[in-house]
């Protein structure tokens, strides 16, 4: 089944938190990203605040981890008024900066760990799209459907070496 990105529907609580940590893990593919969190690490979280989902991402020792709490320490906070505008903006179908000036995006803390953020963030967005759609039951990466293999036929039966039942010579 194959669906455009319109068709997918605004994924629940628990397929975000699914989405999230595949795209953040799918990350690591990318050798540049893992040779940047080779020798640094940081943390940030994530809030979609229409859900009440807060989720976090720690990435350090060649390590992406996604974890719902968020550690209680973290670089920056990204704070999204709507879950739906984030799915969207993701899938390219609204862009960020439209976002950011209706007030559905903002954040909190350093923008000196952006440097390291970044990066990963663009990297797990051009994962996002195919994860979304996969886990939300569009479009699928399925292995061809084999052709179902006929009954083998009967085997021959092996022949029983001739043994003298006969009479056994008397001594």
């Amino acid at each position: 089944m194959s669906e455009t990105p319109e068709q997918l529907p605004t994924p629940t609580r628990a397929q975000f938190l699914r989405i999230l940590a595949r795209a953040f893990r799918a990350t690591l593919k990318d050798p540049n990203i893992r040779a940047i969190f080779a020798d640094q690490s940081v943390s940030f979280a994530w809030v979609f605040e229409d859900l009440g989902l807060r989720w976090g991402v720690v990435a350090g020792s060649g390590k992406v981890e996604v974890r719902s709490p968020p550690p209680s320490k973290v670089a920056m906070t990204f704070y999204h008024a709507r879950a739906e505008d984030y799915h969207l903006q993701q899938l390219g179908l609204v862009s960020g900066q439209a976002v950011y000036r209706a007030g559905g995006f903002r954040w909190k803390g350093d923008t000196k760990h952006l440097k390291l953020i970044t990066p990963l963030t663009k990297a797990a967005g051009l994962a996002y799209p195919e994860i979304a759609a996969a886990v939300l039951g569009g479009w699928r990466k399925e292995p061809p459907k084999a052709e179902p293999r006929a009954a083998a036929p009967p085997r021959p039966r092996k022949k029983r070496p001739k043994v003298n039942r006969g009479v056994r010579p008397r001594s």
